[in-house]
């Protein structure tokens, strides 16, 4: 099982059908963040949101 109540294993191995015993913390956060934003979208949704991200991205593609 590549998830578990204490997070996201460390690595999988599909060829031998294997998965470490170790956990990795300092990535759980970002991967949490993009699998909800591959599932719904949300976090592409809030970012588009942001008044500065919109004037940026209207400088830099010179839309109206």
């Amino acid at each position: 099982m590549l998830f578990t109540q204490y997070g996201f294993r460390s690595w999988i191995d599909l060829k031998n059908n294997d998965v470490s015993d170790g956990f990795n913390a300092k990535n759980q956060a970002s991967v949490a963040v993009l699998m909800e934003n591959a599932k719904s979208g949300l976090i592409w949704k809030l970012y588009n949101q942001i008044p500065e991200i919109n004037a940026t991205i209207k400088k830099i593609y010179h839309k109206k």
